[in-house]
């Protein structure tokens, strides 16, 4: 099987939408219910931040960002249109802020 990810992107009327899938084996359904809580991973030097982190973030800028299997593993995230929402998407230093504000509570609960 040639391996493939494919990328695509569409703007509705209030929101833009962008869908990354691949062509593998998919998502068991233990690891989907897990996929976004903090610490879950499934690769055995993983930290397990990476798409909790990614899921606050389009959160903060309201949006969602969902998985599911379809032929491979597939992740959508949707954000709103600006003008739909009526104010500005966070800036980068907002982004990396509630990041790193984020990693910072986390840890503090498992410590």
């Amino acid at each position: 099987m040639n391996k493939r990810i494919t990328i695509e992107t569409r703007a509705e009327p209030n929101e833009s939408i962008i869908r990354v899938s691949d062509n593998g084996p998919g998502l068991s359904d233990d690891t989907l219910s897990q996929l976004f809580q903090p610490f879950f991973t499934t690769k055995s030097d993983g930290m397990g931040l990476g798409l909790s982190l990614c899921q606050r973030i389009i959160q903060r800028a309201s949006g969602v960002l969902t998985a599911a299997n379809n032929e491979g593993a597939s992740f959508t995230i949707k954000l709103p249109r600006t003008e739909a929402v009526g104010q500005s998407i966070m800036t980068t230093d907002e982004v990396f802020a509630a990041s790193d504000h984020y990693i910072d509570q986390k840890c503090i609960q498992i410590a």
